[in-house]
């Protein structure tokens, strides 16, 4: 509810961005511009998995730049949803519907080895600092989604809520599909205050 309130539009929100092929800082922009840091500390206040992506290209070769078709809220998405070779489906379309949501399509398009859909999900971070009351964004990598899924779950088995710590989110570069990638790794640094809790 605060990030609603804080702001209008999440795609206004400073964002930090994870880098490319194994690299160890990130770029936060603020409005004091660009600069690289080699962790982000701060409150998870919120996680957003809905957004859903489809790359053309095999992993490793087309994440570099915008999906040829994405979705927001993972119910309708846009842009070209079919491979070259299959037409050029542009447009609107509903998610739910389009082959490339099957499991198993990833393997089978040759876009990588795992069995999950060819239009991966996306997850968004939303994360205050210290002083902030605006929070950052950050968009998790595919290659990262496993890490950032387990991390709340791992905190709520010792009884935590993921917005009831301090986390500290760093890089660490692993081999995926035969690339280097920057893989997102999560630390609780200390648990928050009753007051500190209540702002979030």
């Amino acid at each position: 509810a605060m990030i609603r309130d804080a702001v209008p539009d999440v795609f206004r929100l400073p964002k930090i961005t994870v880098p490319p092929g194994g690299g160890k800082f990130f770029t936060a922009k603020d409005i004091d511009g660009e600069h690289a840091v080699d962790r982000i500390e701060g409150v998870i206040s919120f996680t957003d998995a809905k957004p859903r992506a489809f790359y053309e290209a095999p992993y490793g070769e087309g994440e570099k730049g915008p999906p040829n078709c994405s979705s927001v809220d993972g119910i309708i998405g846009h842009g070209r949803r079919k491979l070259r070779e299959d037409g050029d489906t542009r447009g609107p379309h509903d998610c739910m519907s389009c082959p490339w949501y099957e499991f198993g399509t990833k393997k089978a398009a040759g876009l990588g080895q795992g069995r999950g859909p060819a239009c991966s999900n996306r997850i968004r971070l939303f994360m205050f600092d210290a002083d902030s009351f605006v929070p950052i964004m950050i968009q998790v990598p595919t290659a990262s989604i496993t890490n950032t899924i387990n991390y709340p779950i791992a905190l709520l088995r010792r009884g935590v809520r993921l917005h009831h710590v301090r986390t500290s989110i760093g890089l660490t570069t692993s081999k995926v599909s035969g690339f280097d990638t920057s893989m997102l790794t999560y630390h609780a640094t200390g648990k928050l205050s009753p007051e500190e809790i209540r702002r979030f």
